[in-house]
């Protein structure tokens, strides 16, 4: 079934399915034959989502009647929406269950009283607000990103355990992020009978320790359970690696560093005392990891220490030691071409990224949980398109789920989550299929701070997800008091005697530091991982660093505790002592400022944007003028030649012939295969077909009908391609494709009334031939092949009725658009085509391929027709009285004899 599945996607959307989507599929199906759930884990980017809908509509094959849900972060809504298109071979109807009480309602009124649905996509918000409505029998459930099922405990997970629901699926990249009672949380969902909530305790406790287990672990995950990763497969992705680049930290932040420390010197004075590790004293202790991280990351985000006035300049960057290396990096990106994710924890610091950004004149996008969802799939559309945006900044909890970003080829972590799975999935937003660069993922640790320590800490948590789903692992989900205070003394004396002048990093130093790029400005990896400083080092002092900072067992404190006892008697002794960062640093009063002073801030700000807007402007202009450059040249080397048709605009004309000589004209028959009506005396005839912007030529249907016509059309169409030369709203001619007689038509008079009942319809022989053209609309996108805007449309007729025009031809064949698509309106298309081209007096005709007939004996159906049924229509309605009347009469006469 997924096969013969698979097989239909690439004959009627083009689609090739690659070998473990088809294969997921079908484990898919046999979870549903073997009546239990399952877990699609493959690694993010690997087309989970599609796998999902292809099992979606195989089910839909065996029961036609069944309903199907769909729940998912609202971050991904349109993307699944999308996906649903694609993949559904027109055969889900889906309602979106979403938006305020109003809107949800009208909603439920529609799914209660119509049957013409059965996908419901929602998100994990509505189930919960709304679960007293989901009380039908479900024939599956999919939930997307199911990792947020991890909690027994949580809301939605047992909302969903009390859903009636046949068959489940639960897709996550991530099924395991921190210990196996997640794992059996989502095991206890796919398969109640066998995975009781009652038997957790007694699951964990068995394989806790999985070296001696390992075996039989896997051996019950691979019922349930399907994971591969890109490396498994050897998908064609190109490649991505991981660099970590270690940075120092400025003068101010080291002091600001101590001074958090210094003031919350009673949490660290008795740390072995079991009295003081309680659990209001370790939500201190997190808060003041908290502050070390924002300290480390950059000072700005304490209030007091930005200077006033407040103003843009290159203090942005040059007090804090993480924004120093940042600067120098994406001046170095950007020259090169690529285009990067930038992401953080924390929306406060990307604030000051985006100052940043505005200052230096960078394009840029963002994306974090603040932003609504119409305005996410806006910001993520045009950065995928082409465009001239060298940024995304994203959170990294908002931005790394579900999200499509591989206009990117390099994403850079200004910090680390705690769960390294979340940065995992920020980055396999752009290292995905459909990625066609390799992928450079940089991570800045500041050395020897708590950044480095958490760093550390992921990596381990990293090895024990993979170890649970590979071979074996143990590790607790929650920082322990010590592990919290292990984390902000360890590094201390060397960070207190760390450097913290920075010297200048010109390009060439840039690329040793980060990796070169070829020709085409594309990364080179040659080596998988790599741990870099930017600062030199001797050889005993790194590998010194890589036993010490990476161990935190058996690790000895002395010299780090020291340190911190210097700074806690510090605090009793310097003024210091007496502020407070992130609790509350050193207070500066800040002096009020004059109306005179606020209002001459405001104009130095408005000219200063209005400035670097005009530099912007100029910058992209030129920009520009080097593409249109670029690629003149590349179609000189091709010998290539545009064939898109202008845009200008049409002369009003007036027709003294009746509208309706021009048509529409409807006809049975295949398209390549032009006809005319008497009145249609044209030499030169179009043939028209809307195509998408892939440059890849379509199979079947009327794809290959033009192909049996010329393969002049698929050459020249392909080229444009290969040449960027295709746009949506162009319409490429491609001229003279046949000369050639026109097929004899069928025309009767049918308007008149005195025409002999048994008179024979007239045939009208043409014998004189007539040129051949053909005219590609590109009004699709390659990846939204079910959509049709209709401004794009409109744009694409109004150069083809411009070119016929001015060019005398009036005769244009085309079949009827988006005849196989169901969210498009057919009716809009024709009143587009009779607004701008039959109104211009241009023989319209549109085509319906008769599959039981030959081409030969096909008829117009003419909108004559219509005037003859409406003429008779209200001859038939009293015939049909009279004969009601007299066979009442008739019953009557019966009945009293």
């Amino acid at each position: 079934m997924a096969e013969n599945y698979a097989m239909k996607l690439k004959s009627e959307s083009g689609i090739s399915l690659h070998e473990h989507q088809i294969h997921g599929v079908k484990r898919i199906l046999q979870w549903h034959d073997e009546k239990h759930g399952g877990i699609i884990a493959d690694e993010m980017g690997l087309g989970k989502t599609c796998q999902a809908v292809g099992s979606i509509v195989c089910l839909l094959n065996d029961n036609k009647a069944g309903r199907h849900m769909i729940v998912c972060p609202l971050s991904v809504l349109q993307h699944w929406q999308n996906e649903l298109f694609r993949f559904g071979l027109g055969k889900l109807r889906i309602i979106v269950y979403i938006g305020n009480a109003d809107a949800r309602k009208i909603i439920r009124k529609k799914l209660q009283n119509s049957e013409d649905w059965n996908v419901l996509v929602t998100t994990y918000e509505m189930v919960i607000s709304d679960e007293q409505y989901f009380g039908r029998s479900w024939s599956s459930l999919f939930v997307d990103e199911a990792h947020r099922l991890k909690s027994s405990k949580s809301i939605l997970h047992q909302i969903i355990r009390k859903m009636s629901v046949e068959f489940m699926v639960l897709i996550t990249g991530t099924p395991v992020q921190n210990n196996i009672n997640e794992l059996y949380s989502l095991l206890s969902l796919i398969d109640v009978n066998r995975f009781s909530l009652l038997e957790e305790k007694e699951f964990v406790a068995k394989y806790r320790n999985t070296y001696d287990t390992t075996a039989e672990l896997q051996r019950i995950l691979s019922n349930y359970l399907i994971r591969r990763t890109k490396q498994m497969l050897r998908i064609d992705i190109p490649d991505s690696s991981e660099l970590v680049i270690y940075h120092g930290i400025t003068e101010i932040q080291k002091n600001i560093y101590r001074a958090i420390l210094s003031k919350n010197y009673k949490y660290f004075e008795n740390l072995d005392d079991k009295k003081t590790q309680n659990a209001g004293n370790r939500m201190s202790l997190l808060n003041i990891l908290m502050q070390l991280r924002k300290c480390v990351a950059h000072p700005y985000l304490f209030d007091g220490i930005e200077p006033e006035p407040f103003k843009e300049g290159d203090h942005l960057f040059e007090i804090s030691g993480k924004f120093f290396l940042l600067d120098r990096l994406l001046t170095f990106l950007a020259a090169k071409g690529h285009r990067v994710l930038i992401f953080s924890q924390m929306t406060c610091l990307l604030d000051i990224v985006q100052d940043y950004l505005v200052y230096k004149g960078y394009n840029y996008r963002r994306l974090d949980g603040s932003v609504r969802a119409e305005e996410r799939f806006a910001a993520i559309n045009r950065f995928q398109a082409n465009s001239d945006i060298f940024c995304f900044l994203l959170s990294t909890r908002a931005g790394g789920l579900g999200l499509n970003l591989t206009a990117a080829d390099t994403v850079i972590f200004l910090d680390s989550d705690f769960n390294p799975q979340n940065d995992i999935q920020a980055a396999a937003r752009c290292h995905r299929i459909g990625q066609m660069k390799p992928v450079k993922i940089i991570r800045l640790v500041a050395r020897y701070t708590v950044e480095d320590m958490i760093q550390c800490r992921a990596a381990r948590k990293l090895q024990m997800a993979q170890e649970i789903l590979e071979e074996k692992s143990d590790i607790r989900k929650e920082l322990t008091f010590a592990e919290i205070s292990d984390l902000i003394i360890k590094g201390l004396n060397r960070l207190n005697n760390e450097k913290t002048d920075f010297e200048e990093l010109n390009m060439e130093e840039i690329e040793k530091l980060v990796g070169g790029t070829d020709e085409n400005n594309h990364w080179i990896h040659k080596r998988k991982e790599q741990i870099v400083s930017n600062k030199s080092e001797s050889k005993e002092e790194e590998n010194d660093m890589l036993e010490n900072m990476y161990v935190f067992e058996g690790h000895d404190y002395k010299q780090d505790f020291a340190v911190l006892q210097n700074i806690l008697g510090e605090s009793k002794t310097k003024e210091i002592a007496d502020t407070s960062v992130g609790q509350k640093i050193e207070k500066r009063i800040r002096r009020p400022i004059s109306i005179e002073e606020m209002e001459e801030r405001v104009k130095k700000r408005k000219e200063t944007l209005k400035r670097k807007r005009k530099l912007r402007e100029q910058e992209i202009e030129r920009k520009r003028k080097e593409r249109e450059t670029r690629k003149a040249m590349k179609w000189i080397r091709n010998n290539y030649k545009s064939g898109s048709l202008p845009l200008r605009e049409m002369p009003e004309i007036q027709h003294d012939d009746d509208s309706t000589n021009f048509g529409l004209h409807f006809v049975y028959g295949s398209v390549t295969d032009t006809q005319r009506t008497p009145s249609d005396n044209s030499d030169h005839a179009l043939i028209v077909y809307v195509v998408d912007n892939s440059g890849v030529f379509g199979s079947g249907g009327v794809f290959d009908a033009l192909r049996r016509k010329s393969q002049q059309i698929i050459d020249t169409y392909e080229l444009a391609g290969k040449m960027g030369d295709l746009h949506l709203g162009d319409a490429h001619l491609i001229e003279n494709i046949a000369d050639e007689l026109p097929i004899n038509i069928l025309e009767q008079d049918i308007d008149n009334d005195d025409a002999d009942e048994n008179e024979q319809s007239i045939f009208k022989t043409f014998p004189s031939k007539r040129k051949i053209s053909v005219v590609l609309l590109v009004a699709q996108h390659c990846r939204r092949r079910d959509v049709i805007e209709q401004d794009v449309l409109t744009k694409c007729f109004k150069k083809l009725a411009f070119y016929a025009i001015s060019s005398n031809v009036s005769s244009v064949h085309m079949p009827r658009i988006g005849y196989d698509k169901r969210n498009i309106s057919w009716y809009a298309i024709e009143r587009l085509i009779s607004h701008i081209l039959v109104s211009k007096g241009i023989h319209t005709y549109i085509y319906y391929f008769n599959r039981r007939e030959n081409a030969a004996t096909s008829n117009i159906i003419s909108i004559k027709f219509l005037k003859i049924f409406f003429k008779n229509f209200e001859f038939l309605i009293n015939l049909f009285k009279g004969l009601m009347f007299v066979g009442r009469l008739i019953i009557k006469y019966d009945f009293f004899n």
